[in-house]
């Protein structure tokens, strides 16, 4: 690679002036290998520490109560620089999740990492993590959640609306949207009880589920033909 086209600013930013590239990855070298656990830009930086989402993702994962999980850095009032956010989906083939409480999963970081690291993790459950087709998380949506949930905060009176064309779409983990009450990810079901569209209220105020499911499923049949042909 020689330069970015027409963006000198970005050529900088990624090649130095010995010529290196620097890719924006996280890496640790163990045994003489190279291992790539996180990205760069990804980092959350806690109190001057920087900790990789990724690291609490991996303990988060060994929970025998936790089908899945996501971990992104948010303000907080009370700490000049960000803190860990765990979005947690508790399983549901175990009748103990049910007891499994946001101080459960902090003990259980506090347990396996150090505590610069999770002493300020905030956890939220949530029903599914936002991913691609890959399977790649996808913090974006997550905090654009955080973003909506700030908006709310401060304006109280929008705390009843969910804009639905924030909905993520189709994907393995189920038709998510995201809750404008709480910034989590909801099943379609709960964004059909709430949302108000115009015209397509049925006579309860609601979105009927089939035509919510219906949008949704035909956005994403669009996507794939797209991506077929192009």
């Amino acid at each position: 690679m020689q330069n970015y086209i027409s963006n000198v600013a970005a050529t900088r930013e990624t090649i130095d002036s010995d010529g290196w590239l620097h890719t924006g990855d996280v890496a640790t070298i163990k045994d003489g290998k190279i291992y790539v656990v996180d990205r760069k830009k990804e980092l959350i930086k806690v109190r001057g520490w920087q900790v990789a989402p990724a690291e609490l993702e991996g303990v988060l994962l060994t929970h025998p109560l936790i089908a899945d999980a996501a971990v992104i850095g948010v303000s907080h009032s009370d700490v000049p620089t960000e803190i860990p956010r765990a979005y947690v989906v508790r399983k549901t083939d175990n009748v103990a999740t049910l007891s499994l409480s946001p101080a459960d999963v902090k003990t259980f970081l506090l347990q396996h990492l150090a505590k610069y690291k999770v002493g300020d993790c905030e956890v939220r459950f949530c029903e599914s993590i936002p991913k691609s087709m890959s399977g790649k998380i996808l913090r974006k949506l997550l905090r654009e959640g955080v973003e909506r949930e700030s908006m709310v905060e401060a304006n109280p009176a929008r705390a009843s609306e969910v804009d639905m064309g924030r909905v993520a779409g189709v994907q393995e983990t189920g038709v998510v949207a995201v809750n404008e009450k709480t910034g989590l990810l909801v099943e379609v079901k709960e964004v059909a009880e709430e949302a108000n569209v115009g015209d397509m209220r049925d006579g309860d105020g609601r979105v009927p589920l089939a035509l919510v499911v219906l949008l949704i499923w035909l956005r994403w049949v669009w996507a794939r033909l797209l991506r077929l042909f192009a």
